[in-house]
């Protein structure tokens, strides 16, 4: 508290000048990406090779700049054999990440449908990412069909702040989570 003198020899208080700062747009130091793009697969399972062409949209929110990133991702692909497959769930990491989450494969030439877990690890350029997944099986009738399924995936991306002002630092604007 400051106080000035009254001229009655005693201390009277006042309330500082100054006021508290105020959090604007500029001053925020937390951001977050929203990244569509093409989705490519290279993989297998126990029923032999899967190719993939599909799309990934994923969101990363980072508090700082030099703060981990924690986000979601969606994935929709056609596999070769004319399946679908879907997955969606967490992903976590800045250049280097890891996903989690559901995985769904439609049944297709007399394959059954497969409800799995997806677990990828990714490294993350940017405009490219590179990611090792893998997706088991948690229908028991599947893992004996199909198996556990692993695939190399390469993403083309297109990041958007979606709000905040880009923080990264000039040389990592960009890379960022999302295999």
């Amino acid at each position: 508290m400051l106080s000035h003198g009254d001229g009655s020899g005693g201390e009277v208080p006042t309330k500082p000048t100054h006021h508290p700062r105020r959090v604007t747009e500029s001053s925020r130091s937390d951001f977050g990406y929203l990244s569509p793009g093409l989705l490519l697969t290279l993989g297998g399972d126990r029923t032999g090779a899967l190719t993939g062409v599909g799309g990934e949209l994923s969101y990363m929110y980072f508090a700082h700049r030099d703060a981990v990133g924690v986000g979601l991702f969606t994935q929709a692909q056609y596999y070769s054999g004319g399946a679908g497959r879907y997955a969606g769930g967490i992903q976590f990491g800045n250049m280097l990440g890891l996903e989690l989450g559901y995985a769904y494969r439609q049944a297709s030439s007399g394959l059954p449908a497969v409800p799995g877990v997806h677990v990828a690890s990714f490294l993350s350029f940017g405009y490219v990412v590179m990611s090792l997944r893998a997706s088991a099986p948690l229908d028991s009738g599947a893992e004996d069909a199909v198996g556990m399924e692993a695939a190399f995936t390469l993403a083309l991306k297109r990041p958007f702040v979606a709000h905040g002002i880009d923080g990264r630092r000039p040389w990592l604007r960009g890379m960022f989570g999302g295999g």
